[in-house]
């Protein structure tokens, strides 16, 4: 058996580089060939070159928090809809969110699972291209229908993925992880499992990672440099 603490400093020091290397930034297109097939004709006479351009970033680090409940992730950032017409860029949306949610995964014959629940979503959109009277209205109505509607439906998605399916756990390099259990306390998850190692998958596994790394070892004290534990 095998026992791991993984404390919640980890995953908030791999959030802070997603964050600092500024990769928590997600651009998508959309144009022609993602128009159903049906509509397409219609499309090509309306608008052929027309493109919709969604953009979202993170504003802030998102943050972990484990406690005996489970695994919180706090996550904010905005969002931006622009539509793509005549080389010619017009807002449609700007929006900004805080998203709270509560995972808690466990372990059963070697599959994850984990309850998704959406604790606190503030989803406030502050600019629409649309003017006047309407665009005002159009505001509260996705102010009102992104959080009450749309979240929740996320929500079932996510739970009917993680939770009812599950994520088979693989086997890497010939060891596989039997009867896997996770306890939450403060600030950290503790793991435990027994497991199996497949010994000559794993020696040749082994074996063909140095002969692929020897590859770049051109120099003599270059290998001895690497494998100086190998030798006796």
């Amino acid at each position: 058996m095998a026992g791991l603490i993984v404390s919640e400093y980890i995953p908030n020091t791999f959030l802070y580089h997603v964050f600092d290397k500024s990769l928590g930034s997600f651009v998508e297109s959309f144009n022609m060939k993602h128009v159903p097939k049906s509509l397409r004709p219609f499309a090509r006479v309306i608008c052929s070159g027309c493109m919709v351009i969604l953009k979202a970033n993170l504003t802030k680090k998102p943050h972990v928090s484990v406690d005996r409940n489970g695994i919180m992730l706090l996550i904010e950032g905005d969002v931006g809809a622009h539509f793509y017409r005549k080389n010619k860029t017009h807002e449609l949306l700007s929006a900004d969110g805080v998203i709270k949610v509560m995972l808690k995964p466990q372990f059963r014959n070697s599959r994850l699972y984990s309850d998704v629940e959406l604790n606190g979503v503030d989803f406030k959109v502050y600019k629409l291209g649309i003017g006047g009277m309407f665009g005002s209205s159009a505001r509260k109505l996705l102010n009102y229908i992104i959080p009450k509607t749309i979240w929740p439906r996320v929500q079932k998605s996510l739970r009917f993925a993680i939770n009812r399916r599950g994520i088979r756990l693989p086997t890497v390099c010939g060891i596989q992880f039997e009867k896997l259990h996770v306890d939450y306390i403060r600030h950290a998850a503790l793991l435990s499992a027994d497991f199996t190692v497949d010994l000559p998958f794993f020696i040749d596994s082994f074996k063909r990672f140095i002969e692929a790394d020897l590859k770049h070892s051109d120099e003599i004290h270059e290998y001895d440099r690497k494998f100086r534990y190998l030798r006796k």
